[in-house]
Order: structure tokens, then sequence, then C-alpha cells
């Protein structure tokens, strides 16, 4: 069951981007989200056409970060598995942004399907 909500990936995507930038030194950020950055590298299975692209892409000197972030329940664990896996071979990790509603479940879904990923949530509290 999808959740109705008013904020979308731009607004947490730039929200996001700035606490990146005042926390640490990043050497690049890569997003479609927001004006005046480059879009993040699509990353798929060797061999394969489909793949997904990291809704932010952070770059620090010998680190990628990699950022999903979710506003609904559909829980797309095959793009988190091969997104952290791919963070990880780049010595960084995948971080899942989601609103407070949607923590325990995707939580429960990153247990359940064994897949390393950070969970960086927010308020949705009016």
């Amino acid at each position: 069951m999808k959740k109705e909500n008013s904020i979308n990936k731009k607004m947490v995507a730039r929200a996001m981007i700035q606490k990146i930038e005042q926390e640490r030194d990043p050497v690049e950020i890569k997003t479609n989200f927001v004006v005046g950055y480059q879009s993040p590298e699509r990353i798929a299975i060797k061999g394969k056409t489909d793949g997904y692209e990291p809704d932010i892409e952070v770059q620090y000197n010998k680190e990628m970060h990699l950022y999903a972030i979710e506003l609904d329940d559909s829980m797309n664990t095959n793009k988190w598995r091969l997104m952290s896996l791919y963070a990880k071979k780049n010595n960084g990790n995948l971080h899942l942004i989601v609103p407070d509603w949607l923590k325990q479940p995707v939580r429960d879904n990153l247990d359940k399907e064994e897949i390393n990923a950070g969970l960086i949530f927010f308020n949705t509290a009016e």
C-alpha cells in the first residue's frame, strides 16, 4: 500500500546535499534532482542493459557513497542490493533516505534480504 505525501525527491535531495556539504568535504556530488549538478552514473550488472541510477552520488577522496530516496513502500530490494555492492566496491556505503513512517518496514526488508545499507529518516509529522 502506497502512502500519499507532499514530499518529493527534489526537496529531499536538496536538503540532503546541503547536509552533506556542511558535514563533510566532498570532491563531487551528482544528482538529477538539483540544478547545477551532473547526473549520477547508471549502475548495472555487467552484460545487462537495465540498471539503476542513485538519486545522489557523493565522491570523496577514496570513497563513493550512494543515496536512494524512497518515498513509498515499493521496496525495490534488487536495486538496493546492486547499489550496496557497488558502493562497497568503491569503499563507500548505500544510504536509504526514507520518511519516518517507512523506517521500520525498510529496516525489516534490509535485514530479511541481508542488504548492507544505512538508513536516514526524516520526520513527516505535521
